[in-house]
């Protein structure tokens, strides 16, 4: 539904879904139905609601298996609506978890670190101008 930019639609279906998963009880798919929440909302521009959807998916994500490169890119979706949001020093808060999450985990050099880090990079300049 979403990539048919049905994304109202997608949403209803997707609170159905987390109702579903949530009354199961597993949660990998809780957090999954989540994350997909929260990238509709954003993508509607519904920040508020996609930051608490987003961060409710991290949060369990950590619980399931620590922190990561899923919760690194849970991490680099909260810090895109920090910045559209102008709270910068949030984003790069988030973005430098992001950074140390896939660093220990992937390594220094791999291209997903490097990109966390190009991320976090093109931050700081917004944020020393801003006071």
């Amino acid at each position: 539904l979403a990539r048919r930019g049905r994304l109202e639609e997608a949403v209803q279906h997707t609170t159905i879904l987390l109702n579903v998963r949530q009354k199961q009880g597993a949660s990998k798919p809780i957090a999954d139905a989540h994350w997909n929440m929260g990238v509709l909302l954003r993508e509607l521009h519904q920040y508020q609601s996609a930051l608490e959807s987003l961060e409710a998916a991290r949060q369990l994500h950590e619980l399931l298996s620590g922190e990561g490169v899923t919760t690194s890119e849970i991490d680099i979706a909260i810090a895109s609506i920090h910045q559209k949001l102008g709270q910068h020093q949030k984003a790069v808060k988030v973005l430098r978890q992001a950074v140390r999450a896939r660093q220990r985990t992937l390594g220094f050099g791999s291209i997903e670190s490097r990109r966390a880090a190009e991320l976090l990079a093109a931050q700081r300049p917004s944020c020393s101008t801003r006071t």
